[in-house]
């Protein structure tokens, strides 16, 4: 059931993939991966990656720290849901008119949005900074799940309800 204007949800997450989880790429290996979104005491709600069966999760907030409570799983009609180009500078621009999806906020700065790139022969989730107008760098936990990396390139996560 939403609880928004839009048929997407974030349902809490245990460990268990829920049959409605939005599936945001493969990773090298293979395995779908999940957009996830974790409280990180201090700093605010981050966008997380969710690889299934995972032990440890991690968000990329102040290098990177590791998250295993107050964990969301992204979830929703997969078809209404669309990835688009971005950079850092023109973020802005490519989502007017369009609803990009929030995947959560900073504390003291603002929202940030959900965006992947192509990392190692896979897909890495990620944090936007939208909050940075001209300035939106997209943020992810590098492998081995150690050091953050940011990108000015990617793409953003909107919702574009089928009718």
């Amino acid at each position: 059931m939403s609880h928004n204007a839009f048929d997407y949800y974030w349902r809490e997450y245990k460990g268990a993939i829920p049959h409605d989880a939005v599936v945001a790429g493969q990773d090298g290996r293979s395995q779908k991966a999940y957009i996830g979104q974790a409280y990180v005491k201090g700093f605010g709600l981050m966008v997380i990656h969710i690889r299934p069966n995972a032990k440890e999760l991690y968000a990329p907030i102040c290098g990177v720290k590791n998250v295993n409570e107050h964990i969301k799983i992204l979830c929703g009609h997969q078809p209404d849901f669309k990835w688009i180009h971005a950079t850092a500078k023109d973020l802005h621009v490519r989502l007017s008119g369009r609803h990009g999806v929030i995947g959560g906020h900073e504390d003291g700065l603002g929202s940030i949005n959900i965006g992947r790139i192509s990392y190692e022969g896979g897909t890495q989730i990620g944090k936007i900074n939208s909050f940075g107008i001209g300035n939106a760098y997209f943020k992810y936990v590098e492998n081995p799940w150690k050091e953050s990396g940011e990108v000015q390139s990617y793409e953003v996560l909107v919702y574009e309800k089928c009718k």
